[in-house]
Parts: structure tokens; sequence; C-alpha cells
């Protein structure tokens, strides 16, 4: 089974452009994955060069196989940032509205560490 890709001319240069000058580290991993399995590179010898997992280059060569470079280039999917905000906003609020005896501390001030313990 050939689990290489073939890229025209076109997505050959936008991969090497977004490679080279990108500021995103996931574009460039993107872009290089594809770049080595367009040259016909073995997936363990792609994941021992780039350090990366055999399942990282097959989420990159499908995304590319179904969705093109738009696909492979686009941001990232992940958490929404609204679970991120809504925590940030809630230490925020404990961190200015109270004092860590409010949580059962025997602390009168605010340190990273106890935020830390308080948020395990």
């Amino acid at each position: 089974m050939n689990r290489s890709i073939t890229l025209s001319p076109k997505e050959h240069k936008a991969l090497l452009e977004a490679y080279r000058k990108s500021s995103q580290p996931w574009v460039r991993l993107r872009a290089h994955i594809l770049l080595l399995l367009h040259e016909g590179h073995s997936w363990n010898t792609i994941a021992a060069m780039l350090f990366t997992s055999s399942s990282s280059i097959s989420r990159c060569r499908r995304r590319f196989l179904q969705g093109g470079l738009e696909a492979v280039l686009q941001e990232r999917e992940g958490r929404p940032a609204g679970v991120l905000v809504w925590w940030v906003v809630l230490v925020v609020r404990w961190v200015t509205e109270k004092t860590p005896r409010d949580f059962g501390l025997l602390r009168s001030r605010w340190s990273c560490a106890t935020v830390v313990l308080l948020l395990w």
C-alpha cells in the first residue's frame, strides 16, 4: 500500500512557503510532513526525523486528501477558548475577591503555589 501523496507544482510551492515563512509551528510541521510524503519517504523515517508519531502523519495526510491545502493550513481544531476563559475568570475572581482562608487554607495571602493547590 502506497501511503505517500502527490503534490501539484502549485501545492508544492505553497507548502514550501508555509514551511519556510509561517510563524505557527503546527503549520510548519504539517507542511514538512506533506513535503516528505511527496518525496516518498517512509512513515518511520518521517516520524524519526520530525520527532512525531505515525498518528500525526496519518492525520495530516488524511486532512490533505480530504480537504486539500486549505484544510492543512487552516486553524487548529481544539478545545473552545470559552472553557479556558471561564477558568481564568474564575481564578481571577477567587484571587481578587476572596482569601485563602475562605477555602479552608491556613494562609492569609495568595501565592502561586496556593492557587495551584486550590486548582488541584
